[in-house]
């Protein structure tokens, strides 16, 4: 079955969320991302602060050995 791209912000948005469920952060910011292009009111705004915020977050400790 091939995906189809979605066309709408509520199905980025939708889509944006299935991504973020697998930790796939990259594809779910890119699909947030048109999201709000689409509609700068889409909740996916959000939720592309909240993914941007996971994908730039490192735990300093691990650098200290």
């Amino acid at each position: 079955m091939q995906e189809v791209s979605p066309k709408t912000a509520v199905e980025f948005y939708q889509q944006g969320l299935a991504h973020a469920r697998r930790s796939e952060w990259g594809e779910a910011a890119t699909c947030f991302k048109h999201a709000v292009a689409l509609d700068p009111n889409s909740p996916a705004g959000e939720s592309l602060k909240m993914v941007e915020s996971i994908q730039t977050f490192y735990y300093k400790d691990n650098f200290n050995p």
